[in-house]
């Protein structure tokens, strides 16, 4: 399963989820300046208590999406990718959830582009999509 947060970081560029906390992964005890932040929407996903997807499921997405969600993760586990430089990558997403029929596609999209959009709102440049 790939599982997707949002935080603010006080990085520059992207890099290793690993460097956000003292204990790496499991990121309880975070460095200075970075803000995990809450999801929101998660009841909308069904029987699902993370923003999670599977293999399958990522890559139906990434093709509804015409590659988009690969472009935006780079296909990278357990990093964190800044928001701001991905706007387009954000919209063609907004743009894949538009069109699908598929309800899975359609939801995930949404709960997924609220929280990039709420991550964006509050910390600007700063603003990461967690991949783990």
């Amino acid at each position: 399963m790939i599982e997707f947060r949002f935080a603010a970081v006080p990085f520059e560029k992207n890099g290793a989820v690993i460097d956000l906390a003292f204990d790496g992964l499991a990121c309880t005890s975070l460095r200075p300046g970075v803000i995990l932040m809450s999801m929101h929407g998660m009841k909308e996903m069904p029987a699902r208590p993370n923003l999670l997807l599977d293999e399958h499921e990522f890559d139906e997405i990434d093709r509804e999406s015409e590659d988009a969600l690969s472009a935006l993760t780079l296909r990278r586990r357990y990093s964190y990718i800044l928001l701001l430089p991905q706007r387009e990558t954000l919209e063609q997403l907004r743009k894949a959830g538009d069109k699908t029929r598929r309800r899975f596609t359609k939801t995930f999209l949404d709960v997924f582009l609220r929280n990039a959009d709420e991550a964006l709102r509050l910390h600007g440049p700063r603003a990461a999509l967690l991949i783990y």
